[in-house]
């Protein structure tokens, strides 16, 4: 009964079914990895536009339809308004030794989302640097082609706001 099983046209489908499954399943993890240095790759150029007051850089960056939440700023959207809001900042302010921790990334198909802590020294116009530290979540998304970009990051600070 069984080899009569396996001969028939059902059970061929069904173990063909079940190989792609397990290959799907068994790539998933490999892809799941990519998709996190790819991240990690584009984080770090995000981090390094930030540093070093790059607002053009930093909004290629980031989706079309991308949005920032940050403390005490209304919300910003799109990418053009992220530009024009990093330049602001930019002008009014100074930041170096950024340094990020992720505490967590997610991979979910197209989307992942990431955890993490961040400090930094702003120096506002000619006032006193201040160190600061805080934490943000990250949406990134996959876009056609296979680049990740930012498309949701919402941020607060942990030590008091330095301006």
């Amino acid at each position: 009964m069984t080899l009569r099983l396996l001969r028939s046209r059902h059970a061929q489908v069904y173990l063909a079914f079940c190989t792609v499954i397990l290959i799907a399943c068994g790539g998933g993890a490999q892809d799941v990895e990519a998709a996190k240095a790819d991240i990690a790759e584009v984080r770090q150029a995000f981090w390094d536009a930030h540093e070093r007051g790059d607002a053009t850089a930093l909004a290629e960056l980031v989706t079309e339809t991308g949005v920032l939440l940050g403390p005490g700023m209304e919300e910003v959207r799109g990418r053009d308004a992220l530009r024009d809001a990093a330049e602001q900042m930019f002008g009014m302010m100074t930041i170096r030794d950024f340094t990020i921790l992720s505490l967590e990334v997610e991979v979910h198909g197209s989307s992942a989302y990431e955890l993490a802590t961040y400090s930094e020294t702003i120096q506002v116009g000619d006032g006193d640097a201040t160190a600061v530290r805080g934490r943000y979540l990250i949406v990134w998304r996959q876009e056609e082609g296979g680049t990740w970009r930012v498309d949701r990051n919402m941020f607060h600070f942990i030590t008091p706001a330095p301006f």
